[in-house]
């Protein structure tokens, strides 16, 4: 009997020893699985789901903010990585505001996995968080992070408007790529960093308005984006990394912000290959040589001498001005491209009453919908 009594212990409050040779305790507890993270400050993290991983049977799974074990009670502060990775049955998952760390890969191909809300209280996220999750169709991004990791949402299919809190300054690689549900981003005025293959195959975005806070677009970033018929481009982008907008067959408009023709980079490709391989038009290789480019005022000439835009483009043309002319009663234009007052381009003309801004012909015009 007692030797029972023993192996049952051994199940709820088991005992391992970490990468660092400190003994911690192990918990299963209602379905979960815990480690210890402080036995001083009775604090547990999220080690992996007791669940089926394979079934049909659709799973609504509640991570609670604390649990009792024995006469102790432990905060739940942490998912460690891959806890729920695989989890084929969740649909639904909530977690709790005492969350302030979640691993890499944790909810990686939950592809069950309908939606979820990230707490306030989490301050460090990792990479591939909700990689593979095919049928995630919303998520907010909680204020107070910095960067979006890598590979955060690769190949969330449903993912149709993702909207960037203004605390972030970095998108990861490949952190929204193969998204190919998505139609909409609104980036924030503080983002200085989007990194390589960021968007890539994202094949339902129409429209691309960079932040004037950008200061870095790597490589391949917005590749085989079949669908984008308009470009901004902000004075602060000093250079574009290696086929940022490969294949971008229905680009028609790109607008360039900056004085100076941004630097079409040629360089080796993280992913490696040979330099002398990428020709001049890399960066929008594949582009219809046709779209129509709007400079500054006063930059035309620098950019159709640039070996770089020339080699891409023969249609320059000078903006009328970079601000706002005037407000009109909406009359239709052939060829213009209307955004709402938060910068993002809409798929038509605008279907509501309300106050937008259209640019046709190198010049921009705020217009009121009645």
């Amino acid at each position: 009997m007692a030797r029972s009594k023993f192996s049952s212990f051994l199940l709820i409050f088991g005992l391992a020893f970490s990468a660092h040779g400190v003994e911690k305790n192990r918990i299963e507890y209602d379905g979960l699985s815990y480690e210890v993270i402080s036995e001083g400050e009775h604090t547990v993290s999220v080690t992996g789901y007791l669940g089926e991983k394979f079934t049909e049977k659709p799973k609504t799974v509640i991570v609670p903010a604390t649990i009792t074990v024995g006469n102790t009670q432990y905060t739940v502060t942490a998912i460690g990585d891959e806890a729920f990775h695989e989890c084929r049955d969740i649909t639904d998952l909530t977690v709790p505001e005492t969350i302030t760390e979640i691993g890499d890969y944790a909810f990686s191909y939950c592809v069950s996995l309908k939606e979820m809300h990230i707490p306030a209280s989490v301050k460090s996220i990792g990479k591939g968080l909700f990689q593979d999750c095919w049928s995630l169709a919303g998520i907010d991004i909680p204020e107070g992070l910095t960067e979006i990791p890598d590979d955060m949402y690769h190949a969330c299919d449903k993912l149709e408007k993702i909207t960037i809190p203004a605390s972030i300054t970095r998108i990861g690689m490949s952190a929204f790529g193969n998204c190919v549900g998505l139609k909409e981003i609104i980036f924030p005025e503080t983002l200085k960093e989007i990194d390589d293959l960021a968007f890539i195959n994202c094949r339902r975005l129409q429209a691309v308005t960079l932040p004037s806070s950008l200061v870095k677009l790597g490589s391949m970033v917005f590749s085989d984006d079949e669908s984008i018929e308009s470009l901004s481009l902000p004075a602060s982008l000093g250079s574009i990394g290696i086929e940022a907008f490969y294949n971008c067959r229905s680009l028609k408009t790109i607008y360039s912000w900056a004085p100076n023709p941004p630097v079409l980079k040629k360089e080796w490709h993280p992913v490696g290959g040979d330099p002398d391989l990428y020709p001049d038009n890399s960066v929008f290789g594949n582009v219809p040589a046709d779209a129509v480019v709007y400079v500054p005022a006063g930059s035309l000439d620098l950019y159709k001498e640039d070996s770089g835009w020339n080699n891409c483009f023969s249609d320059f043309r000078e903006m009328r001005g970079s601000v706002i002319y005037d407000v009109i009663t909406e009359t239709w234009e052939t060829g213009a491209r209307y955004y709402n007052l938060n910068g993002v381009c809409l798929p038509g003309v605008p279907s509501e009453a309300g106050i937008y801004v259209k640019h046709c012909d190198g010049k921009s015009s705020k217009v009121i919908v009645r």
